[in-house]
């Protein structure tokens, strides 16, 4: 890699030379030339003042990773962040979503499975809900009713 000051230097003229060519691809089209001319494609500076600079490039570097599926680990450590809440308030937007595909690997759950553990009404076998006998009283000392019940009303 080059010097820093000649990096920077060489930066801003691949910039200039990649927006003269740019322009020059509309060719004798006046109309595409004129709207290529007055856009902010390429250049140093858009029109709401924001400067392309190294900073910008290593922002973009750590969106396409983010973007390109690398954990927020991974990114920290090619940030050189200190901390991980910074990798993710600044790229977590980007991560992919990855819940649908959790729930997918998920393993698939027997409704037997369900019954045992007082997930489930168990209306079926004649099954109740385990519960503790003190969330099967209510205030009065008398057994409330659970929400199989509350449902068979």
């Amino acid at each position: 890699m080059p010097p820093s000051t000649r990096t920077a230097l060489m930066f801003r003229a691949d910039l200039v030379e990649a927006r003269r060519a740019f322009i020059d691809a509309a060719g004798d089209r006046s109309e595409e030339r004129i709207a290529r001319e007055g856009s902010d494609f390429l250049a140093s500076e858009d029109h709401d003042g924001r400067v392309l600079d190294f900073h910008a490039l290593r922002h973009t570097t750590g969106a396409w990773a983010a973007m390109g599926g690398a954990s927020p680990k991974a990114i920290q450590t090619l940030m050189r962040h200190a901390t991980i809440t910074l990798t993710l308030d600044t790229y977590g937007h980007l991560l992919p979503d990855e819940a649908a595909a959790t729930v997918a690997r998920m393993p698939d759950v027997d409704p037997v499975e369900l019954r045992l553990t007082g997930t489930s009404c168990g209306s079926e076998a004649g099954l109740r809900p385990q519960q503790p006998p003190q969330q099967r009283q209510g205030e009065t000392g008398r057994p409330s009713a659970t929400p199989c019940d509350k449902n068979r009303l």
